[in-house]
């Protein structure tokens, strides 16, 4: 159902940006526990796929932020996060490319890459850091 006054309406995409822009100023802020939830916006809600590229280039700054900050604590979960995203099946989309792209990003430019390689190192002597799993 179309309704017909909000055919002309401009897009607020502003709007999104500044949310974007709030969430990257409060990343050090941002206790551990809320990194799930939050990439459960980005990710799931679809939050990265937005379809102003604006709004995408925002938000992927404010999940590059809270990562590099924050990741280490949650590589586990954010792991499985990205994995389900990434193997899931259905009809591709504008959003889905968007948000699958965004999450790549997220995982080899963020210090989210740097933990997993650290761990897989002393993984092998049998050391732990703890940052996955």
């Amino acid at each position: 159902m179309l309704i017909q006054e909000t055919l002309n309406r401009s897009d607020p995409y502003d709007a999104r940006v500044a949310i974007a822009l709030t969430f990257e100023r409060l990343a050090p802020l941002m206790s551990d526990a809320l990194v799930d939830p939050v990439f459960e916006f980005f990710v799931v809600k679809e939050a990265l796929g937005d379809r102003n590229s604006q709004v995408r280039r925002a938000m992927l700054d404010a999940a590059t932020a809270i990562i590099d900050l924050h990741g280490s604590k949650s590589v586990a979960e954010l792991m499985k996060m990205f994995e389900d995203y990434l193997g899931r099946s259905g009809p591709s989309s504008e959003t889905a490319d968007y948000i699958k792209e965004a999450v790549v990003i997220v995982c080899f430019t963020s210090n989210l890459v740097e933990c997993l390689a650290d761990e897989i190192a002393l993984w092998s002597t049998g050391a732990t850091l703890g940052c996955y799993g």
